[in-house]
């Protein structure tokens, strides 16, 4: 991509700063992009362990027969419930921020591609021209 950026930068400077500004977005959404798949990861592995933690509590809670204890182990389990929702909520969240800074970078990859067409046609034209 440098190389192609400085074939450009040779023939048209204002085009290339264009350029250079496109590659600095993409750059950027991509890091925003890497951190919001971690996210993700961190999350599911989050959801899985609230899942195993429910399964051994409504374990626990089908060989109790204390009615306190069920009672105890039933808030419990509600609670985890709740929290596990929360996380479903966030991931579903963080999954659309991913999708929209996907977006943004084919968005950013066209106009980086239009802004080399339109140099390269630019150039193409300069070179034609008689002296």
């Amino acid at each position: 991509m440098k190389k192609l950026l400085s074939k450009f930068s040779k023939k048209k400077p204002a085009q290339c700063e264009r350029c250079n500004e496109l590659t600095s977005d993409i750059a950027s959404l991509m890091e925003k992009v890497i951190e919001k798949d971690i996210q993700i990861s961190a999350h599911e592995k989050l959801l899985a362990l609230k899942d195993e933690e429910i399964s051994r509590l409504q374990s626990q809670q089908n060989q109790t027969n204390n009615e306190d204890s069920l009672i105890a182990l039933g808030e419990m389990i509600a609670q985890k419930d709740e929290k596990l929702s929360r996380l479903g909520d966030q991931q579903l969240l963080t999954d659309t921020k991913i999708n929209k800074l996907r977006a943004d970078i084919d968005f950013i990859w066209r106009e980086f591609d239009e802004a080399a067409r339109i140099n390269e046609e630019g150039s193409d034209s300069w070179y034609d021209k008689p002296s």
